[in-house]
């Protein structure tokens, strides 16, 4: 089993034009999608995005 933690910034650009439960719908239908695409993936590909992911983090670093 792995735990993933992920930060995901959003933004409404006319929070008039929607309701908090509006807003609730979409936040939660993302992160709905976002575990249906994660349970999609095996061991081996989600050890691959990672390390992907941490080689470019590594690669923008200035030293």
């Amino acid at each position: 089993m792995f735990q993933i933690a992920a930060n995901v910034v959003c933004s409404i650009n006319n929070p008039k034009l929607i309701t908090v439960a509006e807003r609730d719908k979409i936040l939660l239908t993302f992160r709905e999608e976002m575990q249906n695409y994660l349970n999609g993936l095996s061991k081996v590909e989600i050890v691959k995005k990672e390390q992907k992911i941490m080689n470019n983090r590594f690669e923008k670093c200035v030293f």
